[in-house]
Protein backbone atom coordinates (compact mmCIF):
# COMPACT_ATOMS: atom_id res chain seq x y z
CA UNK A 1 0.00 0.00 0.00
CA UNK A 2 2.59 2.39 0.98
CA UNK A 3 4.27 1.64 -2.70
CA UNK A 4 0.67 2.56 -4.35
CA UNK A 5 1.09 5.99 -2.43
CA UNK A 6 4.85 6.20 -3.93
CA UNK A 7 6.13 6.57 -0.94
CA UNK A 8 9.47 5.37 1.09
CA UNK A 9 8.93 3.78 4.26
CA UNK A 10 10.58 6.29 6.44
CA UNK A 11 7.90 9.01 4.44
CA UNK A 12 5.22 6.64 4.85
CA UNK A 13 5.86 6.06 8.29
CA UNK A 14 6.33 9.86 9.18
CA UNK A 15 2.95 10.41 7.45
CA UNK A 16 1.14 7.79 9.03
CA UNK A 17 2.88 8.68 12.89
CA UNK A 18 4.25 5.39 13.17
CA UNK A 19 8.12 4.34 13.22
CA UNK A 20 9.57 3.35 10.05
CA UNK A 21 10.58 0.28 12.03
CA UNK A 22 7.35 -1.15 11.97
CA UNK A 23 6.77 -0.35 8.41
CA UNK A 24 9.84 -2.81 7.90
CA UNK A 25 9.05 -5.01 10.06
CA UNK A 26 5.33 -5.18 8.29
CA UNK A 27 6.74 -5.21 4.81
CA UNK A 28 9.14 -7.90 5.67
CA UNK A 29 6.48 -9.87 7.19
CA UNK A 30 7.58 -10.19 10.74
CA UNK A 31 5.65 -7.17 12.73
CA UNK A 32 2.82 -7.55 14.97
CA UNK A 33 0.88 -4.40 14.85
CA UNK A 34 -1.64 -2.73 17.30
CA UNK A 35 -4.94 -2.35 15.86
CA UNK A 36 -4.21 1.48 16.42
CA UNK A 37 -1.20 1.06 13.63
CA UNK A 38 -3.68 -0.42 11.46
CA UNK A 39 -6.45 2.11 11.35
CA UNK A 40 -3.36 5.12 10.90
CA UNK A 41 -2.27 2.81 7.99
CA UNK A 42 -6.07 1.79 6.43
CA UNK A 43 -6.97 5.36 7.07
CA UNK A 44 -4.84 7.01 4.09
CA UNK A 45 -6.73 4.07 1.97
CA UNK A 46 -9.85 4.66 3.24
CA UNK A 47 -9.94 1.51 5.37
CA UNK A 48 -10.99 -0.18 8.84
CA UNK A 49 -10.07 -2.44 10.47
CA UNK A 50 -12.73 -4.34 12.02
CA UNK A 51 -13.55 -8.21 12.75
CA UNK A 52 -15.35 -10.55 10.45
CA UNK A 53 -17.60 -13.19 10.97
CA UNK A 54 -16.52 -16.65 10.32
CA UNK A 55 -18.79 -18.70 8.22
CA UNK A 56 -19.53 -22.22 10.35
CA UNK A 57 -21.24 -24.90 9.67
CA UNK A 58 -24.19 -25.40 12.41
CA UNK A 59 -23.00 -27.42 15.20
CA UNK A 60 -25.61 -30.67 14.50
CA UNK A 61 -24.03 -30.70 11.19
CA UNK A 62 -20.69 -30.76 12.28
CA UNK A 63 -21.42 -33.64 15.04
CA UNK A 64 -23.22 -36.06 12.31
CA UNK A 65 -19.95 -38.25 11.85
CA UNK A 66 -20.06 -41.28 9.92
CA UNK A 67 -20.92 -44.97 11.61
CA UNK A 68 -17.08 -45.30 12.61
CA UNK A 69 -16.79 -42.49 14.77
CA UNK A 70 -14.32 -43.16 17.86
CA UNK A 71 -15.96 -43.22 21.07
CA UNK A 72 -15.83 -39.93 22.19
CA UNK A 73 -17.47 -38.52 19.09
CA UNK A 74 -20.32 -40.88 19.58
CA UNK A 75 -20.97 -39.32 22.77
CA UNK A 76 -21.06 -35.54 21.66
CA UNK A 77 -23.92 -36.73 19.07
CA UNK A 78 -25.44 -38.28 21.79
CA UNK A 79 -25.21 -35.16 24.38
CA UNK A 80 -26.70 -33.34 20.87
CA UNK A 81 -29.59 -35.04 20.30
CA UNK A 82 -28.40 -36.40 17.15
CA UNK A 83 -29.00 -39.91 15.93
CA UNK A 84 -26.53 -42.04 13.57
Amino acid sequence: MRAIAGMTQEEFAQHRGISARVIKALELGQGNPTVATLKRIGELFGLEVALVPVRREPAAKALQQPANVEPEHARLRECAGLKR
